[in-house]
């Protein structure tokens, strides 16, 4: 049976939306000269003597007892981009559980490429077609049940939105099946957008700077520098809003040599440097892990 793709309307590509297609496709993203940084592991590095650390908590991290299906959503324009690429990193050295990959002519990626109207395009069906472990074309009590995972960066977050509401409208999915178990957002950004959460997401995380430093990125973009938009949420959602440019402390990286970034100077494509190992933790649910790997009772 041939899978029928669902049909939404393409993104309006205004002048700020052309002019962002057309500055960010000359440059590269404004941001370095390759998609990924180089994994500390394969030694050598496009930053001599810099490179990506793995994730490392100190304890051993649970597998998850529920089939897991998750999607990295990159921001503009593409994977390549130099703005993407400690984004990239993460989804391309770190174990996130049912990582789904973006593959296309030229190869699999471990990230999908998610400007302006490509969500509605390929990703949903992806998603769908993910969660439709039996293939027949619904998604019931028939499939087997698995939690949906979207971890974003910049023009991703809004994206992943869309793509939550795309799912709370699918009249082929069993509505206890219309769910974003995580929605995690590192920097999300758009022009003229604002993020609110759907009703339909378990567990939000944003991650943002609220104050560009000089050098930023993103400063010579159309409507830049891009400062990560707060997140609106339902009442009695888990919902949280992390603002690190008024962090109290220095912000470590995930680059090796270990380097901080002051909170101030943390930039738009930095983020994702800082933010890491907060992301990890929320995916695997280890936000209230002690050091020890045991559970924190609040009170």
């Amino acid at each position: 049976m041939k899978r029928e793709k669902m049909r939404s309307p393409r993104t309006k590509l205004t002048p700020t939306l052309l002019a962002t297609v057309l500055l960010l496709g000359s440059c590269g993203g404004c941001g370095a000269e390759s998609d990924t940084y180089r994994d500390c592991d394969s030694g050598g590095s496009f930053w001599v003597n810099t490179c990506y650390a793995n994730w490392s908590p100190g304890f051993a991290v649970p597998e998850p007892t529920t089939c897991q299906v998750t999607l990295c959503l990159t921001g503009a324009i593409n994977q390549k981009s130099g703005s993407n690429a400690a984004f990239h990193s993460i989804c391309e050295y770190e174990e996130l559980p049912g990582l789904v990959e973006d593959c296309e002519v030229e190869g699999c990626y471990t990230s999908f490429d998610s400007f302006l109207d490509r969500p509605q395009r390929t990703i949903y069906p992806e998603i769908f077609a993910a969660l439709d472990t039996n293939g027949d074309e619904a998604v019931n009590d028939q499939d087997e049940l698995c939690e949906l995972n979207l971890i974003t960066f910049s023009w991703g977050g809004p994206n992943a939105i869309r793509l939550a509401e795309m799912l709370a409208e699918d009249e082929r999915i069993s509505p206890t099946r219309r769910r974003v178990a995580r929605l995690l957002m590192i920097e999300p950004y758009r022009p003229d957008t604002t993020l609110s959460l759907p009703e339909n997401v378990d567990k939000a995380r944003v991650w943002r700077q609220s104050a560009s430093p000089d050098d930023d990125c993103s400063r010579y973009a159309p409507g830049g520098p891009y400062i990560g938009l707060p997140l609106v949420c339902p009442p009695d959602t888990d919902c949280e809003d992390i603002d690190l440019a008024m962090s109290a402390y220095s912000l470590q990286t995930t680059l090796d040599p270990v380097s901080f970034i002051e909170p101030p100077e943390l930039g738009h494509c930095e983020v994702p440097l800082v933010a890491r190992d907060q992301v990890m933790e929320a995916l695997y649910d280890l936000e209230n892990l002690n050091e020890t790997g045991s559970l924190t009772v609040e009170d």
